[in-house]
This record gives C-alpha cells, structure tokens and sequence, in this order.
C-alpha cells in the first residue's frame, strides 16, 4: 500500500466525501454502518478505525455520550471535518493507522467500509489481529462494508461491477491497489472471532455484522 499516496487521496476527498457517499448511495452506508450500533448503549469505551468524515461518531454520540472514544484516521482532513461537527471532549483524535491505536482495551470496536482497504493477507495477519488484541474479552466488533451479492446472478454481477468501479475511481484518487475484496469472513475466522448477528442491505450489496472472541 502507497500511504503517502492514499493520504493524500482520502485528504482531497474529505470536504466532499459524505456528499458522494449520500450521491451513490443514499443512506444505504449510514444504514449499514448503524445497523447494530444499538450495541455500543453501556460500553465504556469505544475505537472507531477509519471513520471518515464524522457522520457514524454523530450517530454514536446519539446513542452513548458518556463513553470515552478512541477515533482513527489516516487522514488529518477527515479528522478535521470529523471535529467540526462533533465537538465532544470525550473523544481522543489519532491521525494513522492501525499500528497507531492506543494500547488499551475496548469494549467496541467499529470497521466502518475500511477493512477494504487491505489486502488479504495483511489484514488477516495484521489488522484484525492487531484490532483483536484491542478487544476485550467480552467486547463486541461492529464490522460493516461492501460484499459481493450471491442473491441472484444478475445481483452478484451488478455486486461485482460496482465494487470493481469503486476500486478503480479510488486507485485513481487515492493510488490503492486493489481489485477485488478480501474474505473479510475468513479474516475473523482465522483470527477465532465469530459472528453473532448480520445483515444485509441493497441487494446484498452492503453488509453489517457483529463478532466477538470465541
């Protein structure tokens, strides 16, 4: 992965990436983003990895505000957009990565449309393991993102174009090099993480589930 490169993308996207995402979308994203975010009610403590521009802390802040939140980026825009509209103290902004989140334990963890971002074998052997050393033992990880649709024919194939779309308009902008989605499933799996509940939406397009440890 160029990170130089994809920074800068995701830096020249954040004025207007809620925007685009609401263009192509509608409120599909959000929708699949908060699916499940009912389970974050009593946590205490709350990392949210890749959350871009802010609209999915909003939606957290609704639902539990006395928690303490961990919220990471890669781009220093998308933060910045992020604070914008929320201006909480309760929350510790990290510009980086996943090898930059605090060594601590948290009660949730959310993936909110990043863990695409990686290739399979980094994000088995590095992220989701990294992710699951940060999750308490009886914490919950609220994944959500795009998944190829095995709903009918024409649904996988209108699935797969799209995907392949996205990935080439953000190889252009954000210089990242990949083609296809990695099996998010097989990830968690690996890493002894089972899913408890899922859904799907948009044809099966989008996907929102919930692990924890074995």
């Amino acid at each position: 992965m160029n990170e130089p490169r994809l920074i800068q993308g995701f830096d020249f996207l954040a004025p207007f990436y809620d925007v685009l995402v609401k263009l192509f979308f509608g409120h599909s994203i959000l929708k699949a983003q908060t699916h499940f975010l009912s389970e974050i009610k009593n946590a205490k403590t709350v990392l949210i990895f890749g959350g871009g521009a802010g609209r999915l802390l909003i939606e957290c802040l609704k639902i539990n505000n006395k928690a303490n939140y961990c919220y990471v980026d890669i781009s220093s825009k998308m933060i910045k957009q992020t604070k914008q509209k929320t201006r909480h103290t309760s929350v510790q902004f990290i510009i980086g990565s996943y090898n930059d989140i605090p060594k601590q334990y948290f009660d949730i963890i959310i993936t909110p449309f990043v863990l695409d971002c990686f290739r399979q074998n980094e994000l088995t052997d590095q992220v989701v393991l990294m992710l699951k050393i940060r999750l308490a033992s009886n914490g919950k990880w609220l994944f959500s993102d795009f998944n190829y649709s095995k709903k009918s024919t024409v649904a996988n194939i209108f699935s797969r174009i799209t995907i392949q779309f996205l990935y080439f308009i953000f190889n252009i902008i954000c210089g990242l090099e990949i083609i296809k989605l990695p099996d998010f499933k097989q990830a968690f799996k690996q890493n002894n993480l089972v899913r408890t509940k899922h859904q799907e939406f948009r044809n099966e397009l989008l996907a929102s589930s919930v692990y924890c440890n074995r």
